[in-house]
């Protein structure tokens, strides 16, 4: 006769129940107060980038009924309890804050080439909301540049190549500094 609760199988279960027992939950809000004519293009690809960071480790709680707290206002100075204050309720383990501030932007032109510099600010926050304590907090400064000979470039792309380079590196502090 077959042994059908071998101690292999028990043993699979109940790290399997563990397992699901306890994965840690998270909110990510994304607060874009750059102000600039392609900001929801920008939230999108920011969005996108950093729930990939989360994805599959966390359970994510729903950010939509916080994001309204955050809008229009910087958050980089404020302390603990008023940025907790903003998703009082929201039942996850972890907070995670990023804050995209307005571009710097630098234009240079001469008789062939036109040259356009922009630099982005990120702001990444991540608080642990059961031992109410911060666990990291840094600002991202970055730079891109293009240059072309037909003297016209997009402020969005330039911008876009900023906010990328800005966000490779707040996904590796999310990596990084997240626990499990």
């Amino acid at each position: 006769m077959r042994k059908y609760f071998s101690s292999k199988r028990i043993f699979v279960c109940l790290l399997l129940m563990l397992l699901v027992f306890t994965v840690s939950s998270a909110v990510l809000v994304f607060n874009n107060i750059a102000a600039t004519r392609y900001d929801d293009k920008l939230t999108v690809l920011a969005v996108e980038k950093l729930r990939k960071k989360l994805e599959g480790i966390y359970i994510e709680i729903e950010a939509e009924p916080y994001l309204k707290n955050f809008q229009g206002k910087s958050f980089e100075n404020k302390d603990f309890a008023e940025i907790t204050e903003q998703v009082q309720g929201c039942g996850a383990d972890y907070f995670v804050y990023a804050e995209l501030q307005p571009f710097r932007k630098e234009t240079h032109f001469d008789l062939v080439y036109y040259d356009k510099n922009m630099e982005a600010a990120l702001v990444l926050r991540i608080l642990d909301l059961k031992n109410m304590r911060e666990l990291y907090n840094k600002k991202y400064v970055m730079k891109a540049e293009d240059s072309t000979d037909y003297f016209f470039i997009g402020s969005g792309s330039v911008a876009k190549k900023a906010l990328e380079a800005v966000l490779f590196r707040a996904g590796e502090a999310i990596s990084v500094k997240l626990p499990l």
